[in-house]
């Protein structure tokens, strides 16, 4: 029969409403939300009162073994438990006491309390603003469906028959995501610890083909990812071609060739070359390749001040950070800035320019890749690079430093962090031969790409997955 909880429990009240002295000595145990778990009493740092006062609480509120406990304040609202302790004790309101009498079978009406449609009943009541509450009066007529007494014992029964097998699928479901951890792990670090290209590429088949078996979602794609940046920047993920150019002897020649260019616009000389010290390398290079400074690289200006009263000339969409995400743009929300024709040069982004966030996420990189131009706001740096560098494998670089913590050390700020320009160019980088560059960028692509696709299948997967648990739930309920 339909009940509500005020016909069916001796007693609905709750503890003390003032909290009372207590400590990790006293008399009578005194037990709070924090102590109320759905197998039971916790005493785990529990808190003793006196005599005195548990006498004044125990007279209104006395729990006693096989009582309801259900958390009506806090964060922990609608946890519900039987009260298995034998000995007294004194209850804060924030736990409510639901006495039992005969012919409840306790953990059938724990059960009952325990459900979803219990809670629904609740949850549209719940008073209290950001901290879930429950009262009592809303508790009293909350709807019971109440079988027999044999009818409960039975479900009770049941149901714990269930549980416990769901338990025990669950230790076997973590024995298997261990053991696929391991395994992951063991693969990983093959390949992020292969000495040489052909290594990795025999570590790359192995998680390839075992893919599915390694990676069950896309937080675990992730480390992988990250190690193909970090062989690509150390120069593990091709051969060494012996017959390109060293990079120092082409650092040298492009070098002069941007001074050259750059007296003639008169523009300035590109900033004087501050060789990168052994404790600033931070990975073993290949024998052609070269440690310099990002500045070295990249004449590395900031974009334009968004200062309405100030602004004059034509309004031009920008870029801002919220634009720029790890190798692309998001132009769908561009906002408008008024650009005179004379800053245009300073800046503007044109193709082959790398964009870094100054801010937000300092460092999130992406390369302009149109024909058309874009101006950029002062939250962006502009890097456009020395003939002969290729920009997509700085936004290789960039990235692998960034999921390896070292870009870290280049922020300023100790709660909001920025990437400066002083610290941006004179960022230590690793420089391989100029047509390595390119290779590099294309094997990076497409081992992503095959990564991207795998990581498809693996999303199809899940997604049939959970399609099939939510039929199975909702033939459950009916």
């Amino acid at each position: 029969m339909w009940t509500r909880l005020t016909d069916v429990f001796l007693k609905i009240t709750d503890g003390t409403h003032h909290s009372p002295p207590n400590g990790s000595s006293g008399n009578f145990l005194y037990v709070t939300a924090k102590n109320i778990k759905p197998s039971g009493v916790m005493l785990s740092g529990v808190t003793y009162v006196s005599k005195a006062i548990h006498d004044e609480i125990y007279s209104r509120c006395n729990p006693e073994p096989g009582d309801i406990l259900y958390i009506k304040d806090g964060a922990t609202t609608g946890v519900v438990t039987v009260n298995d302790l034998t000995e007294p004790f004194s209850l804060l309101s924030s736990v409510g006491l639901l006495k039992t009498p005969d012919g409840i079978v306790p953990w059938f009406a724990c059960y009952a309390i325990r459900s979803g449609f219990f809670f629904e009943q609740l949850r549209d009541q719940m008073a209290g603003v950001g901290i879930p509450r429950v009262t009592l009066t809303k508790l009293e007529s909350a709807l019971l469906p109440l079988p027999p007494t044999g009818e409960q014992r039975r479900i009770v029964a049941r149901v714990d028959e269930l549980m416990a097998l769901l338990d025990r699928l669950e230790a076997k479901r973590q024995d298997r995501e261990a053991a696929r951890t391991a395994a992951r792990d063991s693969a990983l670090a093959a390949l992020r610890e292969a000495p040489t290209p052909e290594d990795v590429e025999t570590a790359w088949l192995r998680i390839q083909e075992r893919f599915q078996e390694l990676f069950a979602t896309h937080e675990d794609v992730a480390p992988l990812r990250q190690a193909i940046l970090q062989l690509a920047i150390r120069g593990r993920l091709l051969p060494e071609d012996e017959s390109a150019e060293p990079a120092a002897v082409a650092f040298a020649r492009l070098r002069n060739e941007w001074a050259r260019k750059s007296k003639e616009r008169k523009a300035g000389k590109p900033s004087p070359i501050v060789p990168v010290t052994e404790t600033e390398r931070a990975f073993a290079l290949p024998r052609s390749w070269e440690w310099v400074r990002f500045g070295d690289l990249f004449d590395c200006r900031l974009g334009k001040m968004l200062d309405k009263s100030k602004n004059r000339g034509i309004p031009r969409p920008y870029l801002r950070n919220a634009n720029v995400r790890w190798g692309w743009f998001d132009l769908t929300d561009l906002s408008m800035m008024r650009i005179e024709e004379s800053e245009l040069d300073d800046v503007s982004v044109v193709r082959g320019d790398l964009v870094l966030c100054e801010g937000g996420e300092p460092g999130r990189c992406a390369v302009w890749d149109s024909e058309d131009s874009i101006v950029i706001q002062k939250a962006c740096h502009r890097a456009r690079p020395m003939g002969g560098i290729n920009s997509a494998f700085y936004m290789v670089h960039i990235q692998a430093d960034a999921g390896s913590g070292r870009l870290s050390g280049a922020f300023t700020g100790a709660t909001i962090r920025h990437l400066t320009g002083q610290s941006l160019s004179g960022f230590p980088v690793a420089l391989p031969p100029v047509a390595e560059q390119e290779r590099i960028v294309c094997k990076v692509n497409d081992l992503l790409g095959v990564l991207d696709r795998l990581s498809k299948g693996m999303k199809w997967e899940l997604e049939q997955s959970s399609a099939f648990s939510e039929a199975a739930v909702h033939y459950l309920n009916f």
